[in-house]
């Protein structure tokens, strides 16, 4: 959740000094590992915000904290994909990650302080002086410290999921019906969609936002019926990547996500929706927590919390 110049009716420790109502030895500020781009480090597909915490150095607060009067709130928002979480921070360091498709764009990540509780008679003598001598009642889910912190651009590159998403075809099909089908052939898993509803396919896809209900809705349940087709009818590896060279893209997916080379003992075994799931990103999940951040901003606000205590 982004401050910015927001005002409060109560003094709020800011890392932005311009915004602060504390003296200038106060401290808050929000800090992770970053690479020389000052963006946090990526790894294996994921973000991962190393040796996460604040720092503060005001009494009064640390005091509050302490007490668990006071929580930290880590916020991370991606506009391009439709991103928003919360997640704890304190002041000692842990690693988060974040799923970098999660996340692929322009990103704000902040942190704040805000009140587990009601707090009587708040006041602290790190206050700059026209706030001196006054205390506050300050309310439940009320924010008291604020660091805006880091904007970053994660870009990955998109030709290792294009390679897998490369191999369907979607097609109109001219019928009544509302049933969708697929069949392969070599080259190509074909998607079937009855004419009304190709049209709705045809207004989402170039939304990239939606790219995880698309694939979770159409493609996951395509790939694992022909998976599981393709099982059935062969008995090695190698005929099936001699044969179908759709295949190539699934063998060289499970690769990449688990670091295993996939051998047919293992394919004959493994859930083909759960391999299906795999080499789409986990569309299925993120397809639901991708709709969670459009209907919900996914997050539940800390004036939200305790509703129904």
């Amino acid at each position: 959740m982004h401050i910015g110049n927001r005002i409060f009716p109560y003094p709020v420790l800011n890392r932005n000094e311009a915004l602060s109502d504390y003296v200038e030895d106060s401290v808050f500020k929000l800090e992770f590992e970053v690479d020389e781009n000052g963006a946090p480090i990526v790894q294996n597909g994921e973000v991962i915000f190393k040796n996460l915490h604040y720092t503060i150095t005001d009494a009064t607060l640390t005091s509050l904290l302490e007490q668990g009067k006071l929580k930290g709130a880590f916020i991370v928002e991606c506009s391009a994909s439709v991103y928003r979480n919360r997640f704890d921070i304190g002041a000692t360091p842990y690693d988060l990650k974040v799923s970098a498709h999660e996340i692929n764009g322009n990103v704000v990540a902040s942190c704040y302080l805000y009140a587990a509780e009601d707090i009587a008679d708040f006041k602290s003598t790190g206050f700059i002086p026209e706030y001196a001598g006054y205390s506050f009642d300050i309310d439940k889910f009320d924010i008291l410290a604020v660091d805006d912190g880091f904007k970053f651009k994660i870009e990955l590159d998109p030709t290792e999921d294009d390679k897998v998403a490369s191999i369907f075809t979607v097609v109109k099909k001219e019928d009544d019906s509302d049933i969708m089908s697929y069949d392969y052939d070599d080259k190509k898993i074909i998607v079937r969609l009855p004419a009304a509803y190709y049209d709705c396919y045809d207004n989402i896809k170039t939304k990239k936002e939606c790219n995880n209900i698309a694939f979770a809705m159409i493609a996951i349940p395509a790939l694992a019926g022909c998976l599981e087709d393709v099982c059935s009818r062969y008995y090695t590896i190698e005929e099936i990547l001699d044969d179908q060279s759709w295949f190539n893209a699934i063998f060289i997916s499970y690769k990449r996500r688990t670091g295993n080379t996939l051998t047919f003992e293992d394919f004959e075994q493994m859930s083909k929706l759960e391999l299906a799931q795999m080499v789409l990103n986990s569309a299925s999940c993120n397809a639901l927590k991708d709709f969670d951040n459009m209907l919900l901003g996914g997050m539940n606000h800390p004036e939200e919390e305790g509703e129904d205590e």
